[in-house]
């Protein structure tokens, strides 16, 4: 093992141990199908460390790209990863029941989307 992959593996386990005392749940690294999100899944297996798979399926992906996603989480299930598989719509006019505007960006305040102000507020 080199040193930049030992370095990597050493933040992942202090990323690991600040999910599992701030939030009491395993960290959950994103899959989007590319090679860093590879990378990085490949060096969370190797560094042991309890976490968790996801991938947000955009129904933008490539169909060799979700053939990909398919079989990682193939692979991580039999090594006893647990995986999430979300649909995710990129095409939404909704958030919580309610139409967003166009061209409008929304921000997550006190655990509802509101529109941002331009102070950032």
């Amino acid at each position: 093992m080199n040193d930049l992959e030992q370095m990597a593996i050493d933040r992942l386990k202090a990323a690991s141990e600040m999910s599992l005392a701030a939030y009491q749940q395993p960290l959950v690294i994103c899959i989007s199908g590319g090679k860093d999100s590879g990378v990085i899944t490949e060096l969370a297996v190797r560094s042991g460390i309890p976490c968790e798979f996801q991938h947000n399926h955009t129904t933008a992906d490539a169909p060799e790209t979700v053939r990909f996603v398919r079989s990682e989480f193939k692979r991580l299930e039999e090594k006893g990863y647990k995986q999430r598989y979300v649909p995710v719509c990129v095409k939404t006019e909704y958030v919580d029941g309610e139409k967003i505007k166009a061209d409008t960006p929304y921000m997550l305040k006190n655990g509802e989307f509101v529109e941002a102000k331009s102070d950032g507020e």
